[in-house]
């Protein structure tokens, strides 16, 4: 884990493998993160793990290559930020009760004041998402 400090911000990075265990590490992670971190951190840690799990799984699922989470607090703010090596860009797909999952954007769309995607030429893409404290779940 890296963990660089700036004056109002903190952020941290954690590298894994694609595995099926990369969601739940990356939980942790940003469990500990929160631990670390008062302010907007921990409360946004619900809906942060529901995020971060989220993006992990769609890489892990989708680009099957090495994940990167990158976690920044700001005093109002947490910013979850899930790269891969896969350039392709995630689909925001319409709900379709027929169909089983495909829901994890529509759910970073509702919890997220933003998100958005940074591609890397062909070198992959970051997807991100900044949380704010009073998001609510439900």
């Amino acid at each position: 884990m890296d963990r660089q400090r700036g004056h109002d911000t903190k952020h941290a990075v954690l590298h894994l493998p694609a595995s099926s265990d990369a969601p739940g590490k990356a939980r942790d992670f940003l469990a500990d993160f929160a631990s670390t971190h008062d302010g907007a951190a921990e409360a946004c840690l619900p809906q942060g793990s529901l995020v971060v799990s989220e993006l992990v799984a769609n890489a892990v699922m989708h680009a099957g290559t090495p994940v990167s989470v990158g976690l920044t607090v700001r005093p109002d703010a947490l910013e979850v930020a899930v790269g891969d090596l896969d350039p392709a860009p995630p689909k925001l797909l319409p709900p379709d009760p027929h169909r089983i999952g495909g829901l994890g954007l529509h759910m970073v769309n509702q919890l997220a004041e933003a998100w958005g995607v940074r591609t890397i030429g062909q070198r992959g893409k970051t997807v991100w998402c900044r949380l704010r404290p009073q998001a609510q779940l439900g």
